[in-house]
């Protein structure tokens, strides 16, 4: 059931650079019949890499780069990536175990905007509280020579990006 409402999410947020996520609608999520007006699903892209917490790594999926700095956790653990739809401006970032879930530094996330009709400075990252249920600003930065936009965060949950300010 979570993986179709990840799915329905990311299909939902392919139109996410024209409003706010909180305009996404997922009264469609989950009904498991399709016809020919029906999006076309893109296969699910997913990296993982083992990072030593005091030497920090990098783990790519799709658009999605993760950069974890030296020190931001004690330990070493698996982080993984998750793009759902490779169109849609979402991802999951999960790591094992889960105890690591909270920094100690932020960690980088970062989207590439190359080849998007969009200027990554006009957009954000937002992250989905699943208590609230509610989808919370995490005030990306967008850099529009190196065409990205890139967000810090202290723990790992689902992410998007969308226009600034909505």
């Amino acid at each position: 059931m979570r993986r179709m409402w990840k799915q329905s999410l990311a299909l939902a947020l392919v139109g996410l650079l024209a409003g706010p996520p909180a305009s996404v609608d997922l009264a469609w999520a989950g009904r498991g019949q399709s016809n020919s007006n029906d999006p076309v699903v893109a296969s699910t892209t997913s990296a993982s890499a083992e990072i030593d917490g005091s030497m920090g790594g990098v783990v790519r999926s799709g658009r999605w780069t993760v950069t974890v700095p030296p020190g931001a956790f004690s330990g070493v653990g698996t982080i993984t990536v998750s793009v759902a739809d490779r169109n849609a401006l979402v991802c999951d970032l999960d790591i094992k175990p889960g105890s690591l879930n909270k920094f100690a530094l932020p960690v980088a996330l970062s989207l590439s905007t190359q080849g998007l009709p969009v200027d990554p400075t006009t957009l954000t990252i937002y992250w989905y509280d699943p208590l609230t249920k509610t989808w919370v600003d995490v005030h990306g930065t967008g850099d529009s020579g190196k065409q990205t936009l890139t967000a810090l965060l202290y723990h790992f949950s689902t992410y998007a990006a969308g226009k600034a300010g909505w």
